[in-house]
C-alpha cells in the first residue's frame, strides 16, 4: 500500500484499493468511482494523508470542518458513520479507536472500535 502516489491526472492518495485524486475531486474503489460529498471528500482525503495515525475529533473539527465550535463531538462520529456507509466494505479501514481518534491503517488499542 502506498501513501502517495503522483499520477498524469493529479495526485493520489491510496490506501488498498481506495484511492482520491486531489486535482479532480474524485474517490475511487478498485478504480470504480464512489460519488462523496464535498465534505466526505475531504474527510476522506485528510485520513488518508494522515493514515497510519489516530486523527482525533477536535483536529477533524478545525482541519476537515474548518469550524472549531460548529461541529460538535457527536456531529464528527454522525459523518464518520456517513462516510463509511457510503464507501460500502471498504470503508470498514476506516477505523475508531476511543482514546485516540479515527483513522485509516491504525492499529486499535484497548477499547477500540469499527
Amino acid at each position: 500500500m502506498t501513501i502517495a502516489q503522483h499520477t498524469p491526472t493529479g495526485h493520489r492518495l491510496t490506501y488498498g484499493q481506495l484511492s482520491v485524486d486531489l486535482l479532480l475531486h474524485r474517490a475511487f474503489d478498485d478504480g470504480r468511482e464512489v460519488q462523496l460529498t464535498p465534505l466526505q471528500f475531504r474527510l476522506l482525503s485528510y485520513l488518508l494523508a494522515n493514515r497510519g495515525r489516530p486523527v482525533g475529533k477536535a483536529e477533524l473539527r478545525e482541519k476537515v470542518f474548518r469550524s472549531a465550535d460548529l461541529y460538535e463531538s457527536s456531529k464528527v462520529r454522525v459523518h464518520l458513520c456517513a462516510l463509511r456507509k457510503r464507501l460500502g466494505p471498504i470503508g470498514d479501514c476506516i477505523t475508531c479507536d476511543r482514546r485516540r481518534g479515527w483513522g485509516i491503517g491504525i492499529k486499535p488499542g484497548p477499547g477500540a472500535s469499527t
